[in-house]
Protein backbone atom coordinates (compact mmCIF):
# COMPACT_ATOMS: atom_id res chain seq x y z
CA UNK A 1 0.00 0.00 0.00
CA UNK A 2 1.50 3.55 -1.16
CA UNK A 3 2.39 5.86 2.08
CA UNK A 4 -0.19 8.67 2.44
CA UNK A 5 1.39 12.26 2.29
CA UNK A 6 1.12 14.66 4.74
CA UNK A 7 1.97 18.56 4.31
CA UNK A 8 2.57 20.50 7.22
CA UNK A 9 1.09 24.04 7.39
CA UNK A 10 0.57 24.68 11.24
CA UNK A 11 -0.78 28.27 12.44
CA UNK A 12 -3.29 26.37 14.48
CA UNK A 13 -4.75 29.31 16.97
CA UNK A 14 -2.71 28.62 20.30
CA UNK A 15 -0.67 25.49 18.54
CA UNK A 16 0.74 26.96 15.95
CA UNK A 17 3.90 24.77 15.58
CA UNK A 18 2.27 21.54 17.38
CA UNK A 19 2.96 18.41 15.03
CA UNK A 20 -0.10 16.43 16.96
CA UNK A 21 -2.44 18.72 16.26
CA UNK A 22 -4.15 17.56 12.90
CA UNK A 23 -5.28 21.13 12.24
CA UNK A 24 -1.74 21.82 11.55
CA UNK A 25 -1.38 19.32 8.60
CA UNK A 26 -3.30 20.00 5.27
CA UNK A 27 -4.70 16.61 4.94
CA UNK A 28 -6.35 17.22 8.42
CA UNK A 29 -4.83 14.05 9.57
CA UNK A 30 -1.97 13.31 11.71
CA UNK A 31 1.13 11.39 9.97
CA UNK A 32 0.90 7.28 10.90
CA UNK A 33 3.28 4.85 10.20
CA UNK A 34 4.34 4.44 6.77
CA UNK A 35 3.45 7.37 5.90
CA UNK A 36 5.46 10.23 4.31
CA UNK A 37 5.66 13.99 5.61
CA UNK A 38 6.83 17.14 3.67
CA UNK A 39 7.48 20.49 4.87
CA UNK A 40 7.33 22.85 2.17
CA UNK A 41 9.93 25.67 1.50
CA UNK A 42 6.50 28.01 1.57
CA UNK A 43 5.78 26.69 5.03
CA UNK A 44 4.48 29.87 7.58
CA UNK A 45 5.41 27.63 10.69
CA UNK A 46 7.84 25.64 11.68
CA UNK A 47 7.50 22.78 14.31
CA UNK A 48 8.33 22.55 18.16
CA UNK A 49 10.03 19.73 19.66
CA UNK A 50 8.21 19.97 22.83
CA UNK A 51 5.11 17.73 21.35
CA UNK A 52 6.85 14.55 20.35
CA UNK A 53 4.47 12.16 21.87
CA UNK A 54 3.49 11.40 17.99
CA UNK A 55 6.31 11.42 16.56
CA UNK A 56 8.19 8.99 19.12
CA UNK A 57 5.81 6.44 17.99
CA UNK A 58 5.68 6.94 14.48
CA UNK A 59 7.66 5.22 11.75
CA UNK A 60 7.78 7.03 8.24
CA UNK A 61 8.93 6.42 5.15
CA UNK A 62 10.16 9.95 4.32
CA UNK A 63 10.93 13.45 6.22
CA UNK A 64 11.34 15.75 3.69
CA UNK A 65 11.91 19.16 4.36
CA UNK A 66 12.26 21.22 0.77
CA UNK A 67 15.09 23.49 0.04
CA UNK A 68 14.48 26.97 0.73
CA UNK A 69 11.94 26.68 3.75
CA UNK A 70 13.17 29.24 6.41
CA UNK A 71 11.21 27.60 9.43
CA UNK A 72 12.32 26.50 12.49
CA UNK A 73 12.21 22.55 13.34
CA UNK A 74 12.50 21.52 16.66
CA UNK A 75 13.07 24.20 19.87
CA UNK A 76 15.91 25.31 21.12
CA UNK A 77 17.36 23.09 23.84
CA UNK A 78 16.83 24.40 27.29
CA UNK A 79 20.23 23.48 28.32
CA UNK A 80 23.55 21.86 26.99
CA UNK A 81 23.50 17.95 27.03
CA UNK A 82 19.62 18.06 27.74
CA UNK A 83 17.38 16.49 24.37
CA UNK A 84 14.15 18.99 25.50
CA UNK A 85 13.46 20.85 22.90
CA UNK A 86 14.33 18.08 20.06
CA UNK A 87 12.02 17.24 17.68
CA UNK A 88 12.32 13.17 17.23
CA UNK A 89 11.96 11.95 14.04
CA UNK A 90 11.82 7.93 13.13
CA UNK A 91 12.10 7.85 9.59
CA UNK A 92 13.67 5.24 7.13
CA UNK A 93 14.93 8.48 4.77
CA UNK A 94 15.50 12.15 6.33
CA UNK A 95 16.00 14.87 3.87
CA UNK A 96 16.84 18.52 5.70
CA UNK A 97 17.04 21.60 2.94
CA UNK A 98 15.76 24.63 5.01
CA UNK A 99 18.03 27.44 6.00
CA UNK A 100 16.28 27.79 9.88
CA UNK A 101 17.75 26.48 13.24
CA UNK A 102 16.94 23.23 13.85
CA UNK A 103 17.32 20.61 16.93
CA UNK A 104 16.43 17.19 15.82
CA UNK A 105 16.81 13.44 16.74
CA UNK A 106 16.66 11.51 13.54
CA UNK A 107 16.15 7.66 14.80
CA UNK A 108 16.29 4.28 12.38
CA UNK A 109 17.16 6.09 9.43
CA UNK A 110 17.79 3.20 6.56
CA UNK A 111 18.85 5.33 4.20
CA UNK A 112 21.04 8.56 4.08
CA UNK A 113 20.35 11.66 5.98
CA UNK A 114 20.99 14.55 3.48
CA UNK A 115 21.39 17.68 5.17
CA UNK A 116 21.62 20.45 2.01
CA UNK A 117 21.39 23.47 3.57
CA UNK A 118 21.60 24.67 7.16
CA UNK A 119 21.70 28.25 8.93
CA UNK A 120 24.58 30.29 10.44
CA UNK A 121 26.09 29.59 14.27
CA UNK A 122 24.30 31.43 16.68
CA UNK A 123 26.16 31.10 19.82
CA UNK A 124 27.54 27.85 20.28
CA UNK A 125 24.69 26.27 18.40
CA UNK A 126 25.16 25.32 15.03
CA UNK A 127 22.30 26.23 12.31
CA UNK A 128 21.47 22.25 12.82
CA UNK A 129 21.87 20.73 16.00
CA UNK A 130 21.72 16.95 14.79
CA UNK A 131 21.40 13.52 16.75
CA UNK A 132 21.69 10.07 15.14
CA UNK A 133 20.49 7.32 17.53
CA UNK A 134 20.51 3.81 17.11
CA UNK A 135 18.79 1.42 14.99
CA UNK A 136 19.25 -1.66 12.94
CA UNK A 137 20.66 -0.15 9.78
CA UNK A 138 23.59 1.27 8.88
CA UNK A 139 23.32 5.11 8.60
CA UNK A 140 25.20 7.38 6.55
CA UNK A 141 25.49 11.32 7.02
CA UNK A 142 25.69 13.35 3.94
CA UNK A 143 26.32 17.18 4.25
CA UNK A 144 26.59 19.45 1.73
CA UNK A 145 25.82 23.35 3.23
CA UNK A 146 26.52 26.49 1.36
CA UNK A 147 28.98 29.14 2.64
CA UNK A 148 28.44 30.84 6.12
CA UNK A 149 26.17 27.49 7.63
CA UNK A 150 27.00 25.38 10.19
CA UNK A 151 25.70 21.52 10.78
CA UNK A 152 26.86 20.04 14.23
CA UNK A 153 26.53 16.38 14.81
CA UNK A 154 26.31 15.65 18.38
CA UNK A 155 28.37 18.88 18.69
CA UNK A 156 27.12 20.09 21.92
CA UNK A 157 28.28 19.02 25.28
CA UNK A 158 26.47 16.11 26.29
CA UNK A 159 25.45 14.79 22.88
CA UNK A 160 25.76 11.44 21.40
CA UNK A 161 25.12 10.00 17.69
CA UNK A 162 25.74 6.38 16.22
CA UNK A 163 26.60 6.04 12.84
CA UNK A 164 28.82 4.47 10.23
CA UNK A 165 29.84 7.22 7.76
CA UNK A 166 29.80 11.26 7.24
CA UNK A 167 30.16 12.72 3.71
CA UNK A 168 30.74 16.53 2.91
CA UNK A 169 30.89 18.25 0.20
CA UNK A 170 29.51 21.79 -0.75
CA UNK A 171 30.75 25.28 1.38
CA UNK A 172 29.98 24.82 4.63
CA UNK A 173 30.85 23.64 7.84
CA UNK A 174 30.24 20.48 9.75
CA UNK A 175 31.04 20.07 13.48
CA UNK A 176 31.49 16.26 14.32
CA UNK A 177 31.20 16.11 18.42
CA UNK A 178 32.91 13.83 20.46
CA UNK A 179 30.24 11.48 21.30
CA UNK A 180 29.83 10.39 17.70
CA UNK A 181 30.48 6.23 17.19
CA UNK A 182 29.68 3.91 14.99
CA UNK A 183 26.72 1.53 14.84
CA UNK A 184 27.94 -1.32 14.00
CA UNK A 185 32.72 -1.18 15.60
CA UNK A 186 34.97 1.04 15.77
CA UNK A 187 34.50 4.39 14.39
CA UNK A 188 32.92 6.22 12.07
CA UNK A 189 34.44 7.14 7.77
CA UNK A 190 34.75 10.42 7.08
CA UNK A 191 34.89 11.63 3.53
CA UNK A 192 35.43 14.93 2.73
CA UNK A 193 34.99 16.52 -1.03
CA UNK A 194 34.64 20.24 0.04
CA UNK A 195 33.97 22.36 2.53
CA UNK A 196 35.28 22.76 6.06
CA UNK A 197 34.86 20.01 9.24
CA UNK A 198 36.28 20.17 12.37
CA UNK A 199 36.06 16.59 14.35
CA UNK A 200 36.07 15.75 18.22
CA UNK A 201 36.28 12.10 18.28
CA UNK A 202 37.68 9.30 16.99
CA UNK A 203 37.87 8.10 13.89
CA UNK A 204 38.61 4.97 10.91
CA UNK A 205 39.28 5.92 7.73
CA UNK A 206 39.78 9.36 6.72
CA UNK A 207 39.98 11.12 3.05
CA UNK A 208 39.63 14.86 2.38
CA UNK A 209 40.10 16.95 -0.08
CA UNK A 210 38.70 20.32 1.43
CA UNK A 211 39.91 22.42 5.09
CA UNK A 212 39.84 20.06 7.87
CA UNK A 213 40.90 19.83 11.55
CA UNK A 214 40.92 17.01 14.09
CA UNK A 215 40.97 17.60 17.53
CA UNK A 216 40.42 14.70 19.24
CA UNK A 217 40.76 11.03 18.91
CA UNK A 218 42.40 8.28 17.51
CA UNK A 219 42.79 7.93 13.42
CA UNK A 220 43.16 4.98 12.16
CA UNK A 221 44.28 6.39 8.40
CA UNK A 222 44.15 9.91 7.67
CA UNK A 223 44.48 10.19 3.64
CA UNK A 224 45.16 14.08 2.30
CA UNK A 225 44.84 14.46 -1.14
CA UNK A 226 44.09 17.91 -1.51
CA UNK A 227 43.37 20.93 0.89
CA UNK A 228 44.74 22.03 4.19
CA UNK A 229 44.50 19.54 7.17
CA UNK A 230 45.35 20.70 10.64
CA UNK A 231 46.29 17.46 13.23
CA UNK A 232 45.67 18.67 16.89
CA UNK A 233 44.77 15.18 18.39
CA UNK A 234 46.87 13.68 21.09
CA UNK A 235 45.15 10.76 19.39
CA UNK A 236 47.28 8.54 17.48
CA UNK A 237 47.19 8.68 13.80
CA UNK A 238 48.09 4.88 12.30
CA UNK A 239 48.81 6.22 8.85
CA UNK A 240 49.06 9.75 7.50
CA UNK A 241 49.17 9.59 3.95
CA UNK A 242 49.78 12.94 2.18
CA UNK A 243 49.44 13.58 -1.45
CA UNK A 244 51.06 16.32 -3.34
CA UNK A 245 49.66 20.24 -3.55
CA UNK A 246 48.53 19.62 0.01
CA UNK A 247 49.08 21.22 3.71
CA UNK A 248 49.24 19.10 6.74
CA UNK A 249 49.71 20.77 10.19
CA UNK A 250 51.14 18.76 13.13
CA UNK A 251 50.05 20.82 16.11
CA UNK A 252 51.85 21.35 19.91
CA UNK A 253 50.35 18.37 21.11
CA UNK A 254 49.63 15.85 18.27
CA UNK A 255 50.61 12.47 18.14
CA UNK A 256 53.76 11.04 16.69
CA UNK A 257 51.92 8.96 13.52
CA UNK A 258 53.17 5.26 13.38
CA UNK A 259 53.75 5.51 9.79
CA UNK A 260 54.05 9.20 7.33
CA UNK A 261 53.88 8.34 3.77
CA UNK A 262 54.62 11.84 1.62
CA UNK A 263 53.73 11.39 -2.40
CA UNK A 264 53.61 13.39 -5.58
CA UNK A 265 55.22 17.25 -5.28
CA UNK A 266 54.16 20.27 -4.05
CA UNK A 267 52.83 18.89 -0.84
CA UNK A 268 53.74 21.42 2.34
CA UNK A 269 54.47 19.86 5.94
CA UNK A 270 54.37 22.38 8.79
CA UNK A 271 55.59 20.84 11.84
CA UNK A 272 57.49 23.23 13.85
CA UNK A 273 57.09 21.05 17.19
CA UNK A 274 58.53 18.00 15.73
CA UNK A 275 55.74 15.52 16.17
CA UNK A 276 56.25 13.55 13.05
CA UNK A 277 59.61 11.14 14.42
CA UNK A 278 58.69 8.41 12.55
CA UNK A 279 60.14 6.68 9.66
CA UNK A 280 58.99 9.07 6.56
CA UNK A 281 57.77 7.19 3.68
CA UNK A 282 58.36 9.16 0.09
CA UNK A 283 56.43 7.48 -2.85
CA UNK A 284 57.92 8.01 -6.10
CA UNK A 285 59.48 11.65 -4.83
CA UNK A 286 61.95 13.59 -2.71
CA UNK A 287 62.17 15.25 -0.15
CA UNK A 288 63.52 18.49 -2.61
CA UNK A 289 59.90 17.55 -4.30
CA UNK A 290 58.37 19.48 -1.26
CA UNK A 291 58.29 22.43 1.36
CA UNK A 292 59.23 20.68 5.01
CA UNK A 293 58.66 23.18 7.78
CA UNK A 294 60.20 21.32 10.26
CA UNK A 295 61.61 22.06 14.05
CA UNK A 296 64.58 23.77 14.17
CA UNK A 297 67.60 21.37 13.54
CA UNK A 298 65.24 18.27 12.75
CA UNK A 299 66.56 15.83 9.97
CA UNK A 300 65.98 12.54 9.36
CA UNK A 301 68.94 9.46 9.09
CA UNK A 302 69.22 8.26 5.70
CA UNK A 303 67.70 4.69 7.48
CA UNK A 304 64.30 6.67 8.44
CA UNK A 305 63.57 7.83 5.12
CA UNK A 306 62.19 5.24 2.18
Amino acid sequence: MAADLHVWKGGKTDHETHWADADNWVSGVLPADGDSVRIPKYAAYGIAGWDTTETDTVHLVDFIEEDGCTRQIGTDEAAAGTNVGRLKIDADNVVLGGTGQHFMEIVNHAGDLIVTESAPTTGNKPGKCLIITAGAAARRLVCTASAGQTVGLAALPGQTSVLDEIVVGGTGTLIVGSGVTQYSSGAPDLIIASGTVESRCPLEAITTRGTYTHQSGTVTTLRIDAGTTTYNSSGTPTTIYQAGGSTLVMGPSAATPTTYRLSGSGARLDDPHGRITSKFNLDNCRLSDHTLNTAANKGWTPGAVS
